[in-house]
C-alpha cells in the first residue's frame, strides 16, 4: 500500500513539473515511471493545453525507451514528410523512382516493373502489406512477381513473390523491418510471359484501396494504415495520415518477340583459297549474325564440308585478331565427316540486338607428316537443317531462352533462319572451294631493272621480268612451274613469232621456247612443259625465283606511239585457271592463289 501510494505521490509531482511549463519536450522518462504511464502523462499534458516542441528524430534504443517529439509536417517530395500530432507514432513516407519505358523480349526474366522509396520516422516500422495494380496491360503478361531490397551497392536480396488475384497484386505478410530515419529502396521485378509478345505492361501503386500500404510502428505496436496521403491529397475520415505516397509515372514494359537471330553468308564472301600443310589458311567462310528484338547469344556452330587434312577451324570476329572459339570434329553432337563444331551454354559470341557480327573460319591444317594430303579439296558450308545436326544454336540473353530452328513461314517468333535474312525456308550457306597443298607460292612480282615508260628494246631483248617466291613450310616441298601463259600488249610493235623464249635469270643461256597467238595487238604467250624444257623453274620453299621473257621486236609501220608490256593474268580466281601452272611433287594445279588479279612487267614506250 505504501509503494502504491509513492507512486502516485511521483506521477502528480510529474504531472505538476509538465502543468507548469509552457512548452515541454519529453526525452526521457521519470525515474521509476513505466512506459504506459508515460503515456498517460502526455495525453493529460496535450489536454492541458500545453503543446510539444519540436527537436530533431533519433534513433530509438529499445532498451532506453525514449519518447521522441516530431518535426513540422514536411509536403515537398523531395524530404520526408513527418507527422505532427499525439500521440508520437511511426510515420512512413514512400517516393516512387521514375525509370522511364523499356523494351524486352517476352520470356525475359527479372524485368523491373516499379522501384521506389521508403523511408520511416520516429520508430522502427514493420512493412507488412503492398498492393499494386496493373496501369496498363494485364498482369498476365508476366509471373513470378517478387519483391526485393535493393541495397546502395546495386545487389537485390528478394523478400517475398506476391499473389494475384484478378486485377490486384499483393505483397502480404512481409514483416520487412525498416529503421528509424533510414531510406530503403524496394524494387517489384517479374519474368515476361513467353506468350506475351505486342503487349504492354505497367505497374503501380494500388491507390484505391486504403489499405494499398499496411505497417505497424515496432515502439508502440500500432498500425500506420488506414490513413494514406497520396500525392499530397489528404486521406480522407477519422484518420491520421500516417503514410505519405508520392506517385510517378510508371515503367512501361513494351513486350516484344522473343529474339530471332538471321545467319547468312557474308556480304563480302570468302575467296577460293590453297591451303598450306601444317599452317593455319586465310578464310575459308564469312558469315554474318543478325539479332532482332534482344540481344542473342550464338551457343553453337557446326560447319560442314572440311577435309580430313584440317585438325581444327577457328572462329574469328572482324574486331578480333584473336579466334573467339575453335572447332573440332569431336565436339560434335553427332559426329560425321569433315564436320567441325564449337559450342559453349554461356555464348560463343553475342550478337546485339537490331546489329550484327561478322564472323570467318580459319581452317588449321595438319602437316603432311601429321597426316595432311596435297590435292584434298574442302567446300565448307552451313546445312539447312532443322532438326538434326544443325548449323547453328542460340538462346536469347533477356528471355534466356533457347531460339528453336526455323519453321518455314513467314512469321520470325524465336528462331534461327539459316541463309537468308527475312522469315521463311533455310537455305544453305555454302563457302568457296579450298585446295590443301604442300607447297605455296607467297608473290609474283615484276623484277625487271627498267622503269616504266622506258624506251621499246629493239631485236632480240628480254622484255618482262617475274620473280615468283615460295612460302616456308614444314613439308619439305619446293614448287615446280609447269607452264606459264603471259598476255601481251605490242601497240605499234612487232614482236617476232619465232624466238620467243623464257630463261632463269640466273642463266640466261638455257631457254625455253615459247608460242604466240599473233606478232602485234594483244598477243598470248604461252611457255608450257617448262618441267621437260631444260631450265629451272623449281621455287624452293621460302625461295624465289626469277625468270624472264625475251623475244624479237621491231617498231611497227603505222608511225606514231609505241607500247609494248607483258602481263601475267587471272591469278587469285580458282575459277580462271591455266595461266600459272605448278605442282607441289603431290598434286598439280592450274591457278596461284594470290590476293592479286593480275601482275604487269614494264610498260615500255617510244
Amino acid at each position: 500500500m505504501h509503494k502504491f501510494l509513492a507512486m502516485v505521490i511521483g506521477v502528480l509531482t510529474f504531472s505538476t513539473v509538465l502543468a507548469a511549463s509552457p512548452a515541454v519536450t519529453v526525452s526521457a522518462s521519470p525515474s521509476g515511471v513505466s512506459l504506459l504511464m508515460q503515456r498517460i502523462l502526455l495525453r493529460r499534458a496535450v489536454r492541458s493545453g500545453y503543446r510539444l516542441q519540436p527537436v530533431p528524430a533519433v534513433n530509438v534504443l529499445r532498451s532506453q525507451p525514449v519518447i521522441n517529439v516530431l518535426k513540422p509536417p514536411t509536403r515537398s517530395s523531395s524530404s520526408v514528410y513527418v507527422y505532427t500530432g499525439t500521440p508520437i507514432r511511426g510515420v512512413m513516407q514512400i517516393d516512387q523512382v521514375s525509370t522511364g519505358t523499356a523494351q524486352n523480349a517476352a520470356g525475359t526474366q527479372g524485368v523491373t516493373l516499379i522501384t521506389f522509396d521508403v523511408t520511416v520516422s520516429n520508430e522502427d516500422v514493420a512493412l507488412t502489406t503492398l498492393k499494386f495494380r496493373a496501369e496498363q496491360g494485364s498482369l498476365s503478361a508476366a509471373s513470378q512477381y517478387t519483391l526485393y531490397a535493393v541495397a546502395p551497392s546495386g545487389t537485390l536480396t528478394p523478400l517475398a513473390v506476391a499473389s494475384i488475384g484478378g486485377s490486384t497484386l499483393t505483397f502480404g505478410n512481409l514483416q520487412v523491418v525498416l529503421r528509424n530515419s533510414y531510406t530503403q529502396r524496394f524494387a517489384v521485378k517479374a519474368q515476361l510471359n513467353s506468350t506475351s509478345a505486342s503487349s504492354v505492361l505497367a505497374l503501380g501503386f494500388l491507390t484505391s484501396d486504403p489499405l494499398f500500404v499496411q505497417a505497424t510502428g515496432l515502439h508502440y505496436g500500432r498500425d500506420l494504415a488506414p490513413g494514406i496521403e497520396v500525392d499530397n491529397v489528404p486521406c480522407t475520415g477519422p484518420y491520421v495520415c500516417r503514410i505519405i505516397v508520392h506517385t510517378r509515372a510508371s515503367r512501361a514494359i513494351t513486350v516484344e518477340s522473343m529474339g530471332n537471330l538471321f545467319v547468312t553468308a557474308d556480304s563480302t564472301p570468302a575467296s577460293s583459297h590453297q591451303m598450306l600443310l601444317g599452317t593455319r589458311s586465310d578464310a575459308i567462310l564469312r558469315l554474318t549474325f543478325h539479332a532482332t528484338d534482344e540481344d542473342v547469344a550464338v551457343t553453337s556452330l557446326s560447319i560442314d564440308g572440311g577435309s580430313d587434312s584440317m585438325s581444327a577451324i577457328e572462329l574469328f570476329t572482324d574486331e578480333s585478331s584473336l579466334p573467339f572459339a575453335t572447332a573440332r570434329q569431336l565436339q560434335c553432337e553427332t559426329v560425321a565427316s569433315g564436320r567441325f563444331c564449337a559450342s559453349l551454354g554461356n555464348g560463343l559470341v553475342s550478337v546485339p540486338k537490331d546489329g550484327q557480327v561478322r564472323v570467318f573460319a580459319r581452317a588449321l591444317l595438319k602437316a603432311k607428316n601429321e597426316g595432311g594430303v596435297s590435292g584434298q579439296t574442302a567446300a565448307p558450308f552451313l546445312s539447312d537443317a532443322t532438326s538434326s545436326a544443325v548449323a547453328v544454336t542460340a538462346r536469347g540473353l533477356s528471355s534466356d531462352h533457347l531460339l528453336v530452328q526455323n519453321d518455314g513461314d513467314s512469321t520470325a517468333d524465336g528462331e534461327v533462319v539459316i541463309g537468308r535474312s527475312t522469315p521463311g525456308l533455310n537455305s544453305v550457306i555454302a563457302g568457296p572451294t579450298h585446295d590443301a597443298v604442300a607447297a605455296k607460292i607467297l608473290q609474283i612480282v615484276s623484277a625487271s631493272p627498267d622503269p616504266d615508260l622506258s624506251p621499246v628494246p629493239l631485236g632480240v631483248s628480254p622484255f618482262a621480268v617475274f620473280r615468283f617466291t615460295a612460302l616456308p613450310n614444314d613439308n619439305n616441298k619446293s614448287i615446280l612451274l609447269t607452264k606459264l601463259v603471259f598476255t601481251v600488249t605490242a601497240n605499234n610493235v612487232v614482236l617476232g613469232s619465232s624466238g620467243i623464249a623464257l630463261y632463269n635469270t640466273a642463266n640466261n643461256s638455257s631457254t625455253a621456247s615459247c608460242t604466240s597467238s599473233g606478232t602485234t595487238g594483244t598477243i598470248t604467250v604461252t611457255c608450257a612443259s617448262l618441267e621437260n624444257s631444260g631450265i629451272s623453274t623449281v621455287i624452293a620453299q621460302g625461295g624465289s625465283l626469277t625468270l624472264a621473257l625475251r623475244g624479237n621486236i621491231s617498231m611497227g609501220t603505222n608511225g606514231g606511239t609505241s607500247f609494248l608490256q607483258a602481263a601475267l593474268g587471272q591469278l587469285g580466281d580458282r575459277a580462271n585457271t591455266g595461266t600459272v601452272e605448278w605442282t607441289d611433287g603431290i598434286s598439280s594445279f592450274n591457278w596461284a592463289d594470290l590476293p592479286v588479279t593480275q601482275v604487269k612487267s614494264t610498260l615500255y614506250r617510244s
